[in-house]
């Protein structure tokens, strides 16, 4: 599990999103940090940022062609970002 996902496990939203961020900003087209990061603001309902962050994550896994797991994630957990933010027609 990493730092961020722990912090949010922990309800220490404010820390995990710190994290998060740092994650992105070293790795910014790594998958799995920009999915950390997407994680981490739909857990505090920032649908416009978790929604931003996880097309991110869709479209590096575009160019990189991760395992399916990856492929699945990144884009189930966009759809229930669309969701939460009343987007359902892209969902």
């Amino acid at each position: 599990m990493s730092g961020a996902r722990a912090l949010w496990h922990s309800d220490r939203l404010d820390d995990a999103e710190r994290v998060a961020a740092e994650g992105v900003q070293r790795f910014p087209s790594d998958l799995l940090a920009l999915m950390e990061h997407g994680w981490v603001a739909t857990a505090r309902h920032d649908w416009a940022a978790a929604e931003d962050l996880l097309r991110q994550a869709v479209e590096a896994r575009r160019k990189t062609t991760p395992n399916a797991w990856e492929r699945y994630y990144a884009e189930s957990l966009l759809g229930e970002t669309l969701t939460g933010s009343g987007k359902t027609g892209e969902a």
